[in-house]
């Protein structure tokens, strides 16, 4: 598994900070990478950040990210 920084085009869809999957206005994840199915990423995201770099609370979440949400990722493995 490969250890990485998502930087993504727009944010991820959440619905509350109490309900959501993960923080509202994420932007930036880190974790690692599961598996590459067609179309994607799978992703165990520990960490979540804004676009201006400021950290969000949020618990580590297994998610799919289509490529196209993807503006770049940052490979630290």
């Amino acid at each position: 598994m490969d250890h990485v920084v998502i930087y993504l085009k727009t944010a991820l869809f959440s619905e509350d900070k109490k309900s959501g999957h993960v923080p509202p206005h994420t932007m930036i994840l880190e974790g690692q990478i599961v598996e590459q199915p067609s179309g994607g990423f799978i992703v165990t995201a520990t960490g979540y950040r804004t676009d201006s770099n400021k950290a969000l609370e949020g618990a580590p979440s297994k998610l799919f990210i289509p490529s196209g949400k993807i503006d770049h990722m940052l490979l630290l493995d």
